[in-house]
């Protein structure tokens, strides 16, 4: 039976390149909790971070990843303080901080590392650094969800094109980006049920009331308290069904490859 222990020693243990990674991840979290906590703004750990809080008391000690959410709106008013308020060490990179970022939701990166994820999807990004993600929230059908994820997953797919030279790529992903941004905001115009997702443009696999997520808790993750849904459990249950219950060993997937820190 595997142990958090043998796990840890396994996939992370103090000294290694993925814990290492982990702990940068974990200080960007921290300065948006910061910011958040500063201006009042409402998000919550989300996804697999949230996983690894309740299983693990932190990271899964595979994952190369750690994402928030929070409301639309609220999505909107946080951009504008992260842009003036981030430590220098980090950049938010959006379709208006990086021309050729084409994703719907935001990251915010480091300066001082390099990685690539599988795929290389993110070649022609300006900023390359160690990030987390940050994903609105609002009420979609899932039909429209679908159909947002499968055009994200077209333009990963011109990304890692080999048919045409960088800078016609570059090119082309940006006119498709915005063309898939619009399409996203028109089915963002379309009044949805009480229902709640992540915004068109990405996709994860729960539908919640509005109340599984307010009023927001606390929980630890990494000797650190963080914001989290209120019903923590109908939250990940809705997500991953039987949480607690270890995937394969073929099933515990990585984002990056390779990562380079500059200091």
């Amino acid at each position: 039976m595997e142990t958090q222990e043998s796990l840890r020693a396994k996939y992370n243990p103090e000294g290694s390149e993925l814990r290492h990674l982990q702990m940068r991840m974990l200080d960007i979290l921290i300065a948006v909790d910061e910011i958040c906590r500063r201006h009042d703004i409402p998000y919550w750990i989300e996804g697999g971070t949230l996983l690894g809080a309740v299983r693990h008391g932190g990271f899964i000690p595979w994952d190369d990843d750690l994402d928030i959410a929070l409301m639309k709106q609220d999505y909107h008013k946080l951009l504008g303080y992260l842009e003036k308020e981030l430590p220098t060490c980090y950049k938010l990179q959006t379709h208006k901080t990086d021309r050729n970022y084409y994703l719907a939701f935001a990251k915010i990166r480091e300066t001082d590392s390099i990685i690539k994820e599988v795929g290389e999807y993110d070649n022609f990004y300006t900023y390359q650094g160690i990030y987390i993600d940050i994903f609105p929230v609002e009420p979609v059908f899932p039909f429209l969800s679908k159909i947002s994820s499968y055009l994200t997953y077209l333009l990963r797919s011109v990304a890692t094109s080999k048919r045409w030279g960088k800078q016609l790529l570059v090119e082309v992903l940006f006119i498709l980006s915005r063309w898939s941004n619009s399409i996203f905001r028109l089915f963002g115009m379309i009044k949805a049920s009480s229902m709640f997702s992540v915004s068109y443009g990405s996709y994860f696999p729960y539908r919640c009331k509005k109340d599984v997520f307010f009023p927001l808790s606390e929980i630890v993750f990494e000797n650190h308290r963080f914001k989290a849904p209120h019903q923590i459990d109908t939250y990940l249950r809705s997500m991953y069904g039987n949480y607690m219950e270890l995937p394969e060993e073929d099933k515990r997937e990585k984002h990056i490859v390779n990562v380079k820190f500059k200091k």
